[in-house]
């Protein structure tokens, strides 16, 4: 039986890469081509071509490995298929070694360190929040381009998770980057269809600065990690930012729960470098794609076991995990798009309905509540006689900020109603 590494050496990862259409250039010294992993305009992928196979990185979405991670990563192959296809490869191509890559004018570096950013470039990704959240006119383009409330993106904002960030002389949408310690490593820019640094018909990426590597988009209670139990993971920010708003969360994030959106494959390993308890139960809305099916699949095209599905390993390491999967569209943000009040509901009751509670007397309704205060001779009294009177109000368990819409609707004075809801929430 062939071994692993005559497998790599039988045919080089230069072979593969050429065989999918990529074209390498000697830049410095460096083997450089476009990356095929993400789209891009300038050249970011690194090929090290060496005796034993080589090995790949790119620098732009932080796709690295050999031969066998190639075929992984690009062709969904399982460990075995990699190795198979390698060892029956082109042994009889003919590929001249010494051609490929001239001796470097200089040693290449090792690979440096991510340090977060320091406080002056901390202090400019605060500001490109302050720009979001301080601009409405933005927020709306925002809040109506993604189908989410405005509220959802403003609350983001002041939270620094994402902001508006000046990028090759244009203004560009951006989110932050953070290590599971909460330090911020980078802005992740997304450079629309065709437009300045992309020429591509579909919208890129960008890190700034670049090669922090693929860490998911988290948004993480201000408690920390250590006590959340609910931790709920989309496919990326905007399918996070949705959820968030589906479950009213921005009015109030619960310290027991957590929501990730990740970025590309790879930011699965990144995303286990979090402390989470023993205990905590994970819930993933994947893509109605073929990308999102291997979050739960367990099973390659040929039929052979895939030992680390992303659903699989969080099994494994001993996580309850709940499967969610869009029935009608792409992704969640594209189903929170058409959603209407009576679907919102409906999913928020499911995603509730799978996360225990513990047993504790009834809370009246807010509405229920303000109406038992009717005979109080004060302003929440006041509120709570209007209610005894008739109308059409929120639902029973509406969140606040539906209660502030119909405030500013009927003339309510919205201070008032901000103390009665305080009042009420401390039952």
């Amino acid at each position: 039986m062939i071994s692993i590494a005559e497998a790599k050496a039988a045919t080089p990862l230069r072979v593969l890469m050429e065989r999918d259409g990529m074209v390498f250039r000697n830049v410095a010294g460096q083997l450089k081509a476009h990356c095929v992993f993400h789209e891009e305009s300038t050249p970011s992928l690194v090929l090290h071509d060496e005796p034993d196979g080589g090995w790949f990185k790119c620098f732009g979405c932080d796709a690295k490995g050999d031969a066998i991670n190639y075929l992984e990563q690009r062709h969904g192959l399982s460990r075995k298929e990699a190795v198979v296809r390698l060892s029956g490869g082109s042994r009889g191509e003919v590929y001249d070694r010494a051609k490929a890559l001239p001796a470097p004018s200089k040693p290449i570096e090792p690979e440096k360190v991510i340090e977060p950013l320091d406080a002056e470039m901390l202090a400019d990704w605060e500001a490109c929040c302050a720009d979001l959240y301080t601009d409405p006119s933005e927020i709306a383009r925002w809040a109506s381009w993604r189908g989410l409330r405005p509220a959802v993106i403003e609350w983001a904002a002041r939270q620094l998770l994402c902001g508006k960030v000046i990028y090759n002389g244009q203004y560009r949408e951006a989110f932050a980057i953070r290590r599971a310690d909460s330090a911020m490593l980078s802005a992740h820019i997304r450079l629309a269809p065709n437009s300045r640094g992309n020429e591509h018909p579909k919208a890129s990426w960008r890190y700034k600065p670049a090669g922090v590597g693929a860490w998911p988009f988290a948004v993480v209670p201000t408690t920390g990690i250590d006590f959340v139990k609910y931790v709920f993971v989309c496919e990326g920010q905007w399918d996070a930012l949705a959820l968030i708003d589906v479950m009213g969360w921005e009015v109030g994030m619960p310290d027991s729960v957590a929501v990730f959106g990740m970025r590309g494959a790879t930011s699965f390993k990144s995303l286990l470098e979090y402390r989470f308890s023993d205990r905590a139960s994970f819930f993933l809305i994947a893509d109605r794609d073929a990308a999102g099916a291997k979050w739960f699949c367990n099973r390659s095209s040929s039929g052979d076991a895939i030992e680390d599905s992303f659903s699989m390993r969080l099994e494994a390491l001993g996580f309850r995990v709940w499967s969610f999967w869009p029935t009608k569209a792409k992704d969640l943000n594209d189903a929170v798009k058409v959603m209407d009040e009576a679907a919102r509901d409906a999913f928020r009751d499911l995603l509730r309905s799978k996360i225990p509670t513990k047993q504790r007397p009834a809370r009246p309704t807010f509405r229920q509540w303000l109406a038992h205060q009717k005979n109080r001779p004060d302003e929440v009294g006041a509120l709570g006689l209007k209610i005894v009177k008739g109308g059409k109000y929120p639902p029973a368990r509406a969140p606040l900020w539906k209660w502030r819409t119909y405030a500013r609707e009927v003339g309510w004075d919205l201070n008032h109603l901000q103390s009665a809801w305080e009042e009420w929430e401390k039952l």
